[in-house]
């Protein structure tokens, strides 16, 4: 197999997304042809009907190859920075 040579990638972002969104839960799900990650944020404050109001800040859809190389990427930087997590 070749060595593939790194990419050098030019991304832009509009300003209103570099803010980026914060999110206390995550769900995953899977298709046959690809995996989603929705972000949600989970709103703990008491509300009249005792359930806590949740909203979806991003989806994000992913190859399932893209799923194992951000599942790797991840697993990399917690066991690089072992006080994030205590492992």
């Amino acid at each position: 197999m070749a060595e593939q040579k790194p990419t050098n990638l030019n991304i832009t972002a509009k300003p209103e997304d570099l803010k980026g969104v914060y999110a206390n839960m995550s769900i995953i799900a899977s298709t046959p042809s690809e995996s989603r990650i929705d972000f949600i944020y989970n709103d703990h404050a008491p509300s009249p009907d005792s359930q806590a109001p949740s909203y979806l800040v991003s989806r994000v859809i992913l190859s399932h190859s893209q799923l194992v190389a951000l599942a790797k990427a991840l697993n990399e930087h917690l066991d690089k920075n072992p006080g994030l997590t205590g492992r």
